[in-house]
């Protein structure tokens, strides 16, 4: 059930980003919006892990460092760069919704790559989140 509330909290935050995203690229370059929210979020999140977690939360392995250089990459770079670049381009009511359709990277990948077996309920879904972002395209 704690995992369902961290869940809906993160979805209340991604949702918030996007809100604040617009209201920032109307004034600023979606790069500058970019590099403005990671430099405040690095500090943050490293104040809060560091805190509860103290050194240990700075013991990784080289394999750790790597998978986590990887979701950097894809989140930072090809995640908040884009989604910026995309709320300013056609706002957050039609970008939000193609943002949210991540979840179907995600299936993909952990079929592909990590030998996962999708369910019915996951399989629905996917055409759920699919017929979503047509019918907001569509507009």
């Amino acid at each position: 059930m704690l995992g369902v509330l961290f869940a809906l909290c993160a979805a209340v935050g991604f949702g918030a980003t996007a809100f604040f995203a617009r209201l920032s690229v109307q004034h600023m370059r979606p790069t500058s919006g970019v590099i403005v929210s990671l430099v405040v979020g690095v500090i943050c999140t490293g104040g809060l892990v560091v805190a509860m977690e103290g050194a240990e939360s700075l013991a990784l392995e080289w394999t750790q460092i790597a998978l986590l250089f990887l979701t950097g990459l894809a989140s930072f770079v090809g995640g908040r760069l884009l989604n910026f670049v995309a709320v300013s381009k056609i706002g957050v009511a039609r970008s939000s919704p193609v943002v949210g359709a991540n979840p179907l990277v995600a299936v993909a990948l952990a079929i592909l790559l990590l030998g996962e077996t999708p369910s019915l309920t996951v399989a629905m879904g996917a055409i759920s989140i699919i017929i979503g972002v047509v019918v907001v395209l569509s507009k």
